[in-house]
C-alpha cells in the first residue's frame, strides 16, 4: 500500500493541474472503492496485493486535501482546519482497530476489515459533488468569474475584508505568474532547484517529514498489535489494546485543531517534542523490565500514550506546513514530493525495520527513535513563528 501511495502522489500533480483539486479527490475515492472491493473479494494473494496497491493510489491522490482545505479556508483558521485532516486520519485508524476488534472472532472476518473502507469512500464520493473547486486553483487557471462565484459561497461578501482578500489574491497570483513567465515555463517544477524561495520550501517541508517519520510512528501503528503481544497480551487482547495507541493519537490532534493558529506553528513543534521524547524513553525502558512483571506493561503503555498523544499535535504540522509554504503554481508538485516522501519513509520503516527488529533489539531500536526525535529540532528552527503569513506568498 505505501508503494501505491507513492504512485498516487506521482499522479497527483498532473491530475491537479488538469482537472483540479476537488476532482482529484473524487478520483481518489474511486481508487479507494475499487481497492477495497478487490481486497474484500480477493481469491488469491495476487488479487489482494493488487487491491492494496490500488488502495494506496487512492491514499496518495487524497494528499491534495490539505492544499484544497488551505486554499478554501479563511486566513485566520487555516491551520486549525488543515489539522482536521490529520484528526480524520487518526480517526480512521481508530475505526480500523475497532472494526478489527469486532470481527476478530468472525470466520473470514478479514474480508470485512479490509472491505470496510468501501463504505466511507462511497459516502465521501457523493459528498464531494456538493463541494466547490478551490478558488485559488480557478484563478490560477484564469477562471476569474468561477473563482468569484466560489468565493461568494465560502465567504460573507458583506464583509469588505473578504472582498479585499479576493482582490489581493488575484493581484498576488498575477504578479507571481508575471515574474515566472520566462522561467522554466514548460518544466515549472525546476523552480524548486533554480529559485531560492522555492528551494527552501521543499527542503524545509521534506526535512520535517523525514525526521518525523524516523521517530517510527507509522511502524508503531502498523505493528501495534504485535508489539502488544511482545509484552504478554494475548493475540485477541492485543487487537483491543491497539485502540490505546490509536486513541491517544486521535486525542492528541484535538489541541492542534483548536489552537494551531492561535499559538503558531513553531509553538506546537517546540511544545510537543519533549513530550513524545519522554514517551519513547518510557517505551524503551518498558522493554528492559522483565515482561512477567506488571510494571513492564504499565511503563510500556504509559510510554505509548505519551508518545502518541504528543505526536498527535506534531503530526498536524506535517500537513499544515507543506500546504502553506509552496507557491500556488508549485503547490501540486510540492505536495507530491512531501506526500510521496512520507509514503516512502513509511514503507521503509514498516517493511525493512519490521517487528522482528523490535523483538530482537527492543531497547536499541527505541534508542534510535529517541535520537531521531531529538533531531527534530532542526526543522523546528525553520518553522515560521508568525501564523499571520499568507500561504505561498498569496
Amino acid at each position: 500500500m505505501p508503494l501505491g501511495g507513492v504512485a498516487g502522489c506521482i499522479l497527483m500533480s498532473p491530475l491537479n493541474e488538469l482537472v483540479g483539486r476537488r476532482t482529484s479527490v473524487i478520483g481518489s475515492c474511486l481508487a479507494y472503492s475499487l481497492g477495497a472491493g478487490l481486497c474484500a473479494g480477493a481469491r488469491s494473494v495476487h488479487m489482494l496485493f493488487a487491491g492494496r496497491f490500488i488502495l494506496g493510489i487512492g491514499i496518495g491522490l487524497e494528499s491534495v486535501v490539505p492544499a484544497y482545505v488551505s486554499e478554501c479556508t479563511p486566513f485566520a483558521y487555516r491551520g486549525n482546519m488543515v489539522s482536521l485532516f490529520q484528526f480524520n486520519i487518526a480517526l480512521g485508524e481508530v475505526l480500523g482497530y475497532a472494526i478489527a476488534a469486532i470481527f476478530v472472532d468472525v470466520k473470514g472476518g478479514w474480508r470485512f476489515i479490509l472491505g470496510s473502507s468501501l463504505v466511507f469512500s462511497t459516502v465521501l464520493f457523493f459528498g464531494l459533488f456538493f463541494l466547490p473547486e478551490s478558488p485559488r486553483y480557478l484563478l490560477h487557471k484564469g477562471e476569474v468569474g468561477l473563482a468569484y462565484g466560489v468565493w461568494q459561497r465560502l465567504r460573507d461578501m458583506n464583509d469588505p475584508e473578504n472582498k479585499l482578500e479576493f482582490l489581493e489574491m488575484m493581484e498576488s497570483l498575477k504578479q507571481q505568474e508575471e515574474s515566472e513567465r520566462y522561467l522554466n515555463k514548460r518544466l515549472v517544477w525546476l523552480d524548486f532547484f533554480t529559485k531560492p524561495r522555492c528551494r527552501r520550501s521543499i527542503i524545509y517541508a521534506n526535512i520535517m517529514i523525514i525526521l518525523g517519520q524516523l521517530t517510527g510512528v507509522n511502524a508503531v501503528m502498523y505493528y501495534m498489535a504485535k508489539l502488544m503481544e511482545n509484552i504478554r497480551f494475548s493475540s485477541k487482547d492485543s487487537v483491543f489494546m491497539s485502540l490505546v495507541g490509536g486513541g491517544s493519537l486521535l486525542l492528541g490532534t484535538i489541541p492542534a485543531i483548536l489552537y494551531m493558529d492561535y499559538c503558531g506553528r513553531r509553538f506546537w513543534a517546540n511544545a510537543m517534542l519533549p513530550g513524545f521524547f519522554v514517551g519513547l524513553v518510557f517505551v524503551g525502558v518498558g522493554y528492559l523490565i522483565p515482561v512477567a512483571k506488571t510494571a513492564a506493561k504499565a511503563v510500556y503503555l504509559i510510554g505509548v500514550i505519551l508518545y502518541m498523544g504528543f505526536f498527535g499535535s506534531y503530526s498536524c504540522l506535517t500537513w499544515v506546513i507543506p500546504s502553506e509554504i509552496y507557491p500556488t503554481y508549485l503547490r501540486s508538485y510540492g505536495m507530491t514530493s512531501s506526500s510521496g516522501l512520507l509514503f516512502l519513509c513509511s514503507r521503509h520503516l514498516q517493511f525493512h525495520q519490521n517487528v522482528g527488529g523490535y523483538d530482537k533489539h527492543r531497547s536499541y531500536t527505541w534508542i534510535l527513535r529517541w535520537y531521531s526525535c531529538d533531531r527534530l529540532d532542526i526543522p523546528v528552527a525553520m518553522c515560521s513563528r508568525d501564523q499571520g503569513e499568507n500561504i505561498g506568498g498569496d
